[in-house]
């Protein structure tokens, strides 16, 4: 969801060479549809996991239309913006250590000090 309140429509990564259209049944209308010699898939062992699942692809679509339509929902935007205090405004839903920089920083500003240091 975007920050004035749209959902953002899914886009499909395939892949494969070339678009194919048979893929799409089910996605959400408006849906993007794109390929990719690797399908920018980052988990290796997924194969092997789902064994015997033929044609998957077939099937990406029409699973994913199914979840989105049930995640995205007023009820749960609205519970969404309540949590990070956007609407109605919260400011005491953060503190100021929630804005603090991270120590790593402190870390590597220390070490660039010792080492000019010397």
């Amino acid at each position: 969801m975007s920050a004035a309140g749209h959902y953002v429509l899914p886009a499909l990564i395939f892949k494969r060479k070339r678009i194919k259209l048979d893929l799409m049944p089910g996605a959400p209308p408006e849906s993007v549809m794109y390929v990719s010699d690797n399908g920018y898939r980052h988990e290796k062992n997924w194969p092997v996991r789902n064994t015997g699942r033929n044609n998957m692809q077939l099937q990406t679509a029409g699973l994913i239309g199914t979840v989105y339509y049930k995640g995205a929902t007023i009820d749960r935007a609205l519970k969404a913006f309540q949590m990070f205090g956007i609407m109605p405004v919260n400011t005491g839903v953060f503190t100021q250590v929630d804005c603090a920089p991270s120590t790593v920083i402190d870390i590597a500003i220390n070490k660039e000090a010792a080492l000019s240091a010397t």
